[in-house]
């Protein structure tokens, strides 16, 4: 049953990832099968989660030297040259998919260069911090510097082999994960040690300790020299990548250059052919024809001699345009003003406005002549000896009467909340 990822330890992590990649990094298998690209990807998301491991962990600090850093953790600064590799080898979708790889690759190089050098690490012989090493253009110093290049990493390839016990050929992955299981081999031995409270002695190792050092600085070396030749390859890749991403685009313009000619080329031959000049296969009435095209390449009459139709047509309603031929109408509706024309008057808008609601009446000085709906009562309810002064009487003594009862219960000025805060 495999682990899940989360419940793994960061040397545990990067020892399953790093043994699913040797076989692709010993040219076992080809990069080119979806199964491996899978694998790739999945690698790349396993280094991810290392890399926010060991920023979780703090493990690396920019105020620490070289002496800081564990022996058994000088191997976590290869994460990022690990990522780089494993970068360079997925497939992109297309020239600006390759593009983009590259790029994500170079900044994982450029930020394990910068991770040694924020350490001050040791250089070798010929050694920089610097970023690609610019390829010579002439043939014969190109050659000196590959067979420098191939010399200096010969030389370190050995002297890994000779502190971690493991021959590297190609790439220096195998030698990486053997330091890591070394790693989870002494946890395992110091925990074990801990828990033997009777055996002889619970120190590490001083000897395993040093050479553990030594095969650390050795291969980060080899690591440094080769990512300069990797960062220069990936140059002269993006360069060529770039320029011809540059051609796809100018080609592409020039098929669709050449595509419109070739339609405008053929409208004119097919104008042409029918008859018709340039000028008139864009006009608003075309001139008629029989059938789909044309009969002995003469324009055809809309009714015969017989007064017979010669082809279907249908008669357009003038809309209030009298004694205008259709091209006059079509063309008086089509150039017009931009402003819009009035549709009625401005009394109709009014009348319109009116039965709407939308316009207010009364107010002003007949307003203020007329009576109130309390002094109309009052008026009403003098006329005696009728049904509507009664009726109008008894409403206006409920309603002084519900005065009354009101102003009994408020006072006086209760109910007048204006400017009050």
């Amino acid at each position: 049953m495999a682990i899940p990822t989360s419940s793994l330890t960061l040397p545990a992590l990067l020892s399953r990832t790093l043994t699913a990649l040797l076989p692709v990094f010993n040219d076992q298998v080809s990069t080119s099968q979806p199964e491996v690209q899978q694998l790739l990807q999945d690698s790349l998301a396993d280094l991810i989660l290392a890399r926010r491991m060991i920023d979780t962990l703090g493990v690396f600090s920019e105020n620490e030297s070289m002496e800081d850093i564990g022996d058994n953790e000088m191997v976590y600064l290869a994460v990022d040259w690990l990522f780089a590799e494993v970068q360079s080898r997925v497939n992109g979708d297309g020239l600006q998919g390759r593009i983009h790889v590259l790029e994500r690759s170079k900044a994982a190089y450029e930020a394990f260069l910068w991770l040694l050098e924020t350490y001050d690490f040791p250089l070798q012989d010929g050694q920089t911090y610097g970023g690609s090493t610019a390829i010579p253009l002439d043939p014969a110093g190109r050659r000196d510097a590959k067979i420098k290049q191939y010399k200096l990493e010969k030389a370190m390839k050995e002297k890994v082999s000779a502190s971690t016990g493991i021959t590297i050929t190609s790439s220096a992955v195998p030698a990486i994960l053997g330091l890591i299981n070394n790693t989870i081999s002494d946890s395992a031995t110091a925990s074990m040690s801990r828990i033997n409270i009777s055996g002889p002695s619970t120190s590490v190792n001083s000897e395993n300790t040093t050479s553990t050092r030594t095969a650390a600085i050795a291969l980060l070396s080899l690591l440094l020299t080769q990512t300069h030749a990797a960062l220069a390859s990936i140059e002269q890749e993006l360069d060529l990548l770039k320029s011809a991403s540059m051609s796809a685009h100018i080609e592409s313009e020039d098929r669709e250059r050449v595509e419109r000619q070739r339609r405008e080329t053929q409208r004119k031959q097919e104008g042409e052919r029918t008859g018709l000049k340039e000028d008139e296969t864009w006009r608003l009435d075309p001139p008629l024809r029989f059938g789909n095209g044309v009969r002995g390449g003469k324009v055809a009459e809309l009714i015969d001699d017989r007064g017979k139709p010669t082809q279907p047509f249908t008669i357009l309603p003038s809309s209030g345009l009298q004694n205008l031929s259709d091209r006059a109408r079509l063309q008086s509706e089509v150039f017009r003003g931009s402003h819009r024309l009035p549709t009625m008057t401005i009394d109709e808008y009014l009348e319109e406005e009116r039965a709407r609601g939308n316009i207010i009446t009364g107010g002003g000085p007949e307003s203020e002549n007329q009576l109130t709906a309390s002094e109309q009562l009052a008026l009403d309810a003098e006329d005696d000896g009728t049904v509507d002064a009664e009726l109008k009487s008894e409403q206006k003594r409920q309603k002084d009467e519900k005065w009354a009862r009101y102003t009994d219960t408020h006072r006086k000025g209760e109910g007048n909340t204006v400017n009050r805060g």
